[in-house]
C-alpha cells in the first residue's frame, strides 16, 4: 500500500476494533498476545510498523474458545466475527474481528463475495504439542494434510492450477455434497485441542504452512511454551498492548535480527487490496458487484 494516509487511515481503525477486543478480554480475563508484526511494532516501534496496516493477536486455544463464545452476546454493530465457521471461501484456522461500517477487501479474494470485510484484526489459537518430537512433527503432517484438504473442500475446480490437483479435486468431489464446508477446519481444532497447552513444551501456530528448509528460525510454527505461558504489557500506539513474556526469543525465532529495519523496498505492506473505502460498508459492495 503506498498510500502513507490512507495505512494511518486504516490503523486507525484497526486499532478501534483492538480497543474493544481488550475490553472483551479484560472483562472476562482471556489471556493473548500480539505476534508476527505486531508484537515486533510494538517492540520495535511502539505501535504500528509504519508500513504496517492490519493486527495479529493469538490467544491459547481455551481462551479463544471463551471469546468466541461471548462474542455472541458482547459483540454489537459495528463489530463482528468472521472466520471458517460462517464463510465457505475462508480457508483458515482462526477468525477475523471486523469493523462493518468499512470495507477491506483483499486482492487474493476479490471474486468471492462472502470474503469481503472491513477492516479488521487476525485473531488465531495457539495450541500445545506433544512432547516427544516425533508425535509432535506426526500431529505437524497431519496439520498440513487437513490444511490442504479442507481448501480443496472450500473452493471450486477452478482454482486448481495442476492436472494432478484436477484429478484430485475430482476424485473427491463426493465430499462436496455430504460433508460441510468447514469439516476440516473443526477436525483440525478436535486435533490439535487434544494437547494441553499449559503443560507442553511447544506450541503450535497450525495457521502457519510449515517450511521445508529452517532459514534462520524464520516463520516456523512452532515455538516454546515458555515464551507463551503469560503475556507483558507494553505500549503500543496510544496505549498498550500484550506482547508474550519471551519475546525476544520469539520475534528472533520469527525474524532473526527484527531490531533491524528492513531495506526500503521491502518496508511495504504485505496485503495488496483490491477495494478500501472507510467510508462504507462492505456489504455496499457485494450489492453492486
Amino acid at each position: 500500500m503506498g498510500n502513507k494516509g490512507m495505512t494511518e487511515d486504516i490503523q486507525k481503525k484497526a486499532l478501534r476494533v483492538l480497543r474493544r477486543f481488550q475490553d472483551i478480554c479484560n472483562k472476562y480475563n482471556l489471556e493473548y498476545y500480539a505476534i508476527g508484526g505486531t508484537c515486533l511494532g510494538a517492540i520495535r516501534h511502539r505501535g504500528f510498523i509504519p508500513w504496517d496496516d492490519d493486527i495479529d493477536i493469538a490467544m491459547p486455544y481455551t481462551d479463544y474458545c471463551k471469546f468466541r463464545e461471548v462474542c455472541k452476546t458482547e459483540l454489537k454493530h459495528p463489530f463482528s466475527l468472521i472466520g471458517p465457521d460462517n464463510c465457505q471461501h475462508y480457508t483458515m484456522i482462526y477468525m477475523k474481528m471486523q469493523d462493518e461500517s468499512t470495507c477491506f477487501v483483499e486482492q487474493t479474494v476479490v471474486n468471492y463475495k462472502d470474503r469481503y470485510c472491513g477492516v479488521y484484526i487476525d485473531i488465531f489459537p495457539i495450541f500445545g504439542t506433544p512432547n516427544d518430537e516425533k508425535k509432535r512433527n506426526k500431529l505437524i503432517s497431519r496439520n498440513e494434510r487437513l490444511k490442504r484438504l479442507n481448501i480443496r473442500l472450500r473452493f471450486p475446480f477452478s482454482e486448481e492450477k495442476t492436472v494432478c490437483g484436477k484429478l484430485y479435486w475430482i476424485a473427491n468431489m463426493y465430499k462436496k455434497i455430504i460433508l460441510k464446508y468447514n469439516y476440516y477446519t473443526k477436525l483440525q481444532e478436535r486435533m490439535l485441542s487434544k494437547n494441553e497447552f499449559n503443560t507442553s513444551e511447544m506450541v503450535i501456530f497450525p495457521w502457519r504452512m510449515r517450511p521445508e528448509k529452517d532459514l534462520r528460525g524464520c516463520y516456523k510454527n512452532v515455538f516454546f511454551y515458555e515464551d507463551f505461558k503469560k503475556s507483558v504489557s507494553v505500549q503500543f500506539e496510544d496505549g498498550y498492548i500484550k506482547v508474550p513474556v519471551g519475546f525476544d526469543r520469539y520475534l528472533t525465532m520469527d525474524f532473526g535480527d527484527y531490531m533491524k529495519l528492513p531495506p526500503k523496498d521491502k518496508q511495504i505492506c504485505a496485503h495488496p487490496s483490491a477495494i478500501i473505502d472507510l467510508e462504507k460498508s462492505y456489504r455496499e459492495y457485494i450489492d453492486c458487484r
